[in-house]
């Protein structure tokens, strides 16, 4: 019973160490752009990870009609009618260093949900960058664009990785010797 448990434990830390990122990257986040006008569209823009990292970012977009139809609810809500066949654009721009430049098209491909577009742009440095999103479709284009601030990457913490590790081992080794201490008693 207690060897189950002691394997359930490390199992348990390799599935935390080793947890894709990619699987709650797609859609939500951290809310950039909340029902923006941009032309004949309304944009909606979250980024993950919640707090920006160098490293790889992951951008969701969604755009909708301008013009929701208030008559096809009794509440009087808008009805968002999302925008399916628009060309979405991304541009980071380093404000310390402004030839620092990237580029990416969100699309539907790989989108959990599929009225949301998608991309994933690699961040090369910390500091403020500058998004400008331009979405070009039927009924016109438009764009839109905030700043957002990114931290240099994460350090592992190799005393506390160290710390953890000689912790679970000596707790595996006392019950060993707690279980053949039973035994020969």
């Amino acid at each position: 019973m207690r060897r189950g448990f002691l394997k359930l434990i490390w199992l348990t830390m390799l599935l935390i160490a080793n947890w894709p990122g990619g699987v709650l990257a797609h859609g939500g986040g951290t809310p950039r752009l909340t029902d923006v006008a941009v032309g004949p569209y309304r944009l909606f823009v979250w980024s993950q990870p919640d707090t920006p990292r160098v490293g790889e970012m992951h951008f969701t977009v969604a755009v909708v009609e301008m013009d929701g139809d208030a008559s096809a609810s009794n509440s009087g809500a808008r009805l968002d009618t999302p925008v399916l066949d628009a060309t979405v654009q991304l541009k980071l721009r380093a404000a310390a260093n402004p030839e620092q430049m990237l580029l990416g098209t969100a699309t539907r491909d790989q989108a959990l949900f599929p009225q949301y577009y998608e991309t994933d742009l690699e961040v090369p440095m910390a500091g403020t960058w500058q998004a400008h999103v331009t979405v070009t479709g039927s009924k016109g284009v438009g764009d839109a664009g905030f700043e957002f601030a990114v931290l240099p990457p994460r350090q592992i913490n190799w005393m506390m990785v160290t710390g953890g590790i000689l912790l679970i081992l000596l707790i595996t080794i006392a019950g060993r010797l707690r279980g053949k201490a039973s035994i020969a008693g």
